[in-house]
């Protein structure tokens, strides 16, 4: 990760190897973040912007287990939220090494599991391993915290402009990928009974209205 610039906020690195508008919308998703959330039980996560989508064409970012930093492709569509999905794994990933998806989260394990939304996955994907990979638990979390973000309280017009649209090209909701207002809610719910595991807590002056993204 040499080369490039690096902006610093609290809690996370942002590191961009070649100058590109797209810095500005993840720069925004980050900052959201930090105003709405302690994290002060995480350590400083790094985040990656990529001129070019080196790690696979259909890939728009990726979480990397080893060295605990998000990835993301400069060109890629809907940054933002991509960027919420990944820093969703690196949150997932405790220090202890264990994703808190897998074991941890039990508010959370419950409300996923008893949705309908797991039936329309399974029936829609054909390929078994793709299937396998939308329905474990690190990719479920960082599917419904990406959706929690978006819904519950990063009430951004750019980051809202993108679901919209993320949401009518991939028709993620009938498919099962994700879910509808009436069925995330409870899940929304149980993910923040469970969010002191993640070692992050919502802060008490975290105001739920819509902001506009700054121009330029």
């Amino acid at each position: 990760m040499k080369g490039g610039f690096i902006i610093s906020l609290e809690h996370f690195r942002l590191l961009e190897m070649r100058q590109h508008d797209g810095h500005q919308g993840v720069y925004r998703v980050l900052s959201l973040l930090e105003a709405a959330l302690d994290f002060r039980g995480r350590s400083m996560i790094p985040v990656v912007i990529a001129p070019q989508c080196c790690f696979g064409s259909r890939v728009l970012g990726q979480y990397v287990k080893r060295s605990r930093h998000v990835e993301l492709c400069a060109a890629g569509e809907h940054l933002m939220v991509t960027t919420l999905h990944e820093v969703g794994h690196a949150l997932d990933h405790l220090e202890t090494g264990v994703f808190a998806s897998e074991s941890l989260l039990v508010n959370w394990t419950k409300a996923i599991v008893t949705n309908l939304s797991l039936l329309r996955l399974d029936q829609s994907v054909r390929e078994a391993r793709v299937r396998r990979t939308l329905i474990s638990s690190p990719e479920l979390f960082a599917r419904s915290f990406e959706q929690w973000c978006v819904k519950r309280f990063l009430l951004d017009t750019d980051l809202q402009g993108q679901w919209n649209a993320f949401q009518s090209e991939k028709d993620v909701i009938a498919d099962g990928s994700y879910w509808s207002d009436e069925e995330f809610a409870l899940i929304a719910d149980a993910l923040e009974q469970d969010l002191a595991v993640l070692g992050i807590v919502l802060k008490k002056t975290n105001p739920r209205t819509k902001t506009r993204s700054r121009q330029g």
